[in-house]
């Protein structure tokens, strides 16, 4: 017999929201005051797969939703088996979205516009995500830690990102390649071999020349390469400054020749 206490009540408080988001997200309102059975029956009958359960016992290893459009706090955290996720239209992604999903690895969400990285913060950690690819996507918080603080994550492709929350790689020490338009680079981090600025706007500062310790190559404007060679910090880089025009770099989905995007891919087919 479960022990009825506050706890307990607060996790029923919890799964009935939980699918309540679920519902809205497809459309769907359901009263506040709507049973717990009535709203996994209204589930249910929206959901072919019908993957209802294996989310609420943990066990859920796959999702794939093409018509859910915003994911909100906490909506799949702590689902350690989840191994991918695809949602083709999704276009907002909450604090906590995929916090402790730790067997989360494949993420395919291309139409993202906005990541929210405030209050609770921690969208994607302790996950197991090598390459966070968002080609319409900005930060919309600038107080966010560890937005992109994973496990595991060699490579973020985020074109169209100006703004880095503060921290947003703590704990992160894999990353290979930064692909963004930021205008700052104020992050250690020891495993970074390319970092790209597409900004068209401004010339980008470095806070400290021992944030690039293993850097191999730095693109930026043509425009700006010969400025950012004597720029400070930059400077003891400059035989590895180089203009993103007439490099693999040029085109912003650049990553799709490229044989780990192919692997990334696969787990679709």
């Amino acid at each position: 017999m479960a022990v009825v206490n506050d706890l307990y009540i607060l996790q029923l408080d919890r799964i009935r929201e939980k699918l309540r988001n679920i519902l809205m997200d497809k459309g769907i309102i359901k009263d506040k005051d709507a049973t717990l059975e009535e709203l996994v029956e209204a589930v249910k009958e929206t959901n072919e797969k019908n993957s209802l359960s294996s989310l609420l016992s943990n066990e859920l290893e796959s999702i794939t939703d093409d018509e859910i459009l915003r994911l909100r706090p906490y909506s799949l955290y702590g689902l350690t088996t989840l191994t991918k996720a695809h949602f083709e239209n999704l276009t907002y992604i909450a604090p906590s979205t995929f916090y402790n999903c730790t067997s989360l690895k494949n993420l395919y969400a291309p139409n993202v516009i906005e990541i929210d990285s405030g209050s609770p913060y921690y969208p994607f950690r302790n996950t197991q995500i090598e390459n966070l690819i968002f080609p319409k996507a900005q930060v919309i918080s600038s107080n966010g830690y560890y937005t992109f603080q994973t496990a595991k994550l060699k490579r973020l492709i985020i074109p169209k990102l100006t703004i880095l929350p503060a921290t947003p790689f703590a704990s992160t020490n894999m990353l290979e390649v930064l692909d963004s338009s930021i205008t700052g680079w104020n992050n250690k981090q020891v495993n970074l071999k390319t970092l790209i600025f597409r900004n068209t706007s401004k010339m980008p500062s470095l806070s400290s020349t021992d944030n690039l310790q293993n850097i191999e190559e730095i693109y930026c404007l043509n425009q700006f390469v010969e400025e950012l060679k004597k720029a400070t910090n930059w400077s003891v880089y400059a035989d590895k400054i180089k203009p993103i025009e007439g490099s693999k770099y040029e085109d912003l989905d650049w990553y799709k020749n490229e044989e780990w995007y192919a692997e990334e891919m696969s787990v679709w087919e």
